[in-house]
């Protein structure tokens, strides 16, 4: 009887630890340095049977091939897209989650001051210039997860005809929502955040943000007033920045979803992975958010 209880035990109580290469531990550090350093994004499917067509090409065809017909012509999702969000950001500013990252107020004003600074965005869609003041903060805290970066490395900005062709411009729904929601997610951080000057006057960061001109060209540069600091004393330096930035990513990711290769996970590098995945990458980081207990961010 003792000897049943001490297998039942051990099968059914006992933690089972799996030690060395063969842990799922080593697999997610594999697969860490593999995407990051040997930039070996995709493992190799294979053939179809019998054939020498591509796995891999053939579920890159199949996911392009639904995402076009499934949102660049959907408007209803588009829409519900942009209202889902919304829906996400209100949450977030303290209907249900206590305001972690921003307030109510925040969130108004982040919707009023998106639209007076969209003007000056539009301009420089298709164009490598910046000079506007939302232009510039997006690209400062990367809200849009490098989207343009990668758009000039494929040749985007070189070729006319593919500014028009290009998937990005069958997508422009999508596009423009994605864009309200990441830059007033940010625009409502940089307007949670406070700092003050030696008098002890209190402001909000974004209201010490402007735009110097560069001389001899059409780009501009960020500039903070520099009698501000944060609400400890300390300057608002590169680090505070970047602390910031790590912020609006996290609060970004886990209310719209994640855009970027380095936030995939280890299922978009198979080529059923990637099929599963189509439409669903805001899943992993917005459910972890909302049902996960205390954690540790390294981000944060």
């Amino acid at each position: 009887m003792a000897d049943i209880f001490n297998l039942g035990k051990v099968e059914y109580f006992d933690p089972v630890v799996i030690k060395g290469s063969s842990s799922r531990q080593m697999d997610l550090i594999e697969d860490f340095y593999e995407r990051t350093i040997f930039g070996e994004k995709k493992k190799d499917a294979g053939y179809l049977w019998g054939t020498k067509i591509s796995l891999d090409k053939l579920a890159d065809a199949l996911t392009g091939y639904t995402s076009i017909v499934g949102l660049s012509t959907n408007f209803v999702g588009a829409q519900a897209n942009a209202l889902v969000g919304k829906m996400q950001m209100l949450i977030e500013s303290g209907v249900g989650m206590g305001g972690e990252f921003f307030g109510m107020k925040d969130l108004m004003y982040a919707d009023v001051k998106y639209f007076q600074l969209l003007k000056d965005v539009l301009p420089e869609v298709a164009s490598n210039n910046k000079s506007s003041l939302l232009g510039l903060l997006m690209e400062r805290f990367d809200v849009l997860d490098d989207f343009y970066e990668k758009l000039k490395e494929s040749g985007f900005y070189k070729n006319p005809i593919g500014k028009i062709l290009g998937n990005t411009s069958l997508f422009f729904m999508y596009g423009l929502g994605e864009h309200l929601l990441h830059a007033q997610t940010m625009l409502a951080i940089l307007h949670n955040t406070r700092v003050k000057n030696s008098a002890g006057k209190v402001k909000r960061l974004i209201d010490i943000i402007s735009v110097d001109k560069v001389a001899g060209s059409k780009n501009g540069v960020l500039k903070l007033d520099p009698n501000y600091t944060d609400m400890k004393g300390n300057i608002i330096d590169k680090a505070f920045l970047d602390n910031l930035k790590r912020k609006i990513s996290y609060c970004n990711r886990s209310m719209n979803g994640a855009f970027g290769d380095f936030e995939k996970g280890m299922i978009h590098r198979y080529a059923v992975g990637r099929l599963i995945m189509n439409f669903r990458q805001w899943m992993p980081a917005h459910y972890s958010r909302r049902f996960r207990g205390r954690h540790w961010d390294a981000d944060l």
